[in-house]
């Protein structure tokens, strides 16, 4: 793990050794602080809900179907009434600019340059109105099913929610 109180700099491309999500894990603790790495890659209390996660995954494998027809085939799907062009969501994590200055704000950015849905963390490091301007770009997007109309909606929504919650 990184020890100093300085990380190393960012790096300018993807090592040519980082072929999965794991990869990135091991080469993260180079490039942060040891207590945000620990933060980012540690769980709650004992760890026994991190731990059950990675042993589920464990056990799951993808069937290859090999001489299969796919011409008509898509990654499309409908969730929470939204059309979304394929079943990833990039995940909460909170304090996102533990490991970078502008953290959640280019999350939203990277999910709106690969139109995927960001879910972001009620402990995210800016506000959910920031996040969501930034992930649309200012781009004006009208269509409904957009990740900027979700995101808007919920941004929208964010005041509300907080009057709520500070209410009862």
């Amino acid at each position: 793990m990184n020890d100093t109180t300085t990380p190393r700099a960012p790096l300018s491309r993807i090592p040519s050794d980082i072929l999965c999500a794991q990869d990135y894990e091991a080469l993260a603790a180079h490039f942060l602080l040891a207590t945000h790495h620990a933060y980012i890659t540690g769980g709650s209390g004992f760890e026994a809900t991190l731990r059950a996660n990675r042993e589920a995954f464990e056990r799951v494998q993808i069937l290859p179907r090999l001489l299969r027809d796919v011409t008509t085939g898509h990654t499309r799907l409908k969730l929470f009434g939204q059309s979304l062009h394929h079943p990833i969501l990039l995940a909460p994590l909170a304090f996102q600019a533990l490991a970078h200055p502008r953290g959640e704000l280019d999350s939203a950015r990277a999910a709106e340059a690969t139109d995927t849905c960001l879910v972001a963390s009620t402990l995210s490091s800016w506000p959910l109105e920031d996040i969501a301007r930034e992930g649309c770009g200012g781009s004006g997007s009208s269509s409904t099913s957009s990740p900027c109309a979700t995101a808007r909606l919920i941004s929208s929504s964010a005041p509300r929610l907080r009057a709520t919650a500070h209410s009862s």
